[in-house]
């Protein structure tokens, strides 16, 4: 992640773009052995010297992507999203 996030950094220099930390989130995948003990081991992203924040889902390009690799939250909001288009129908 380092490594990524150094590469964005000089892109973003060398293109005059400014990434913005409250745009951005991390989603912590513990190893399913260690999840106790690695939970609170969570490295700290700065973008712009803003702490990048943690988070245990998010909504990305149309699904719902959870820490604990369980699809439940993004069925549910596909479901909700079927029922609402469903009551503008009828």
């Amino acid at each position: 992640m380092q490594c990524i996030k150094c590469f964005c950094e000089q892109f973003a220099l060398e293109y005059n773009i400014m990434f913005n930390a409250d745009k951005s989130k991390c989603i912590f995948f513990p190893n399913k052995g260690c999840a106790g003990r690695l939970h609170t081991q969570r490295p700290v992203f700065y973008i712009n010297n803003s702490a990048v924040e943690y988070v245990e889902q998010w909504p990305h390009l149309g699904h719902v992507i959870s820490s604990d690799l369980d699809d439940k939250h993004d069925i549910n909001r596909g479901r909700s999203t079927l029922v609402s288009q469903i009551s503008n129908v009828l």
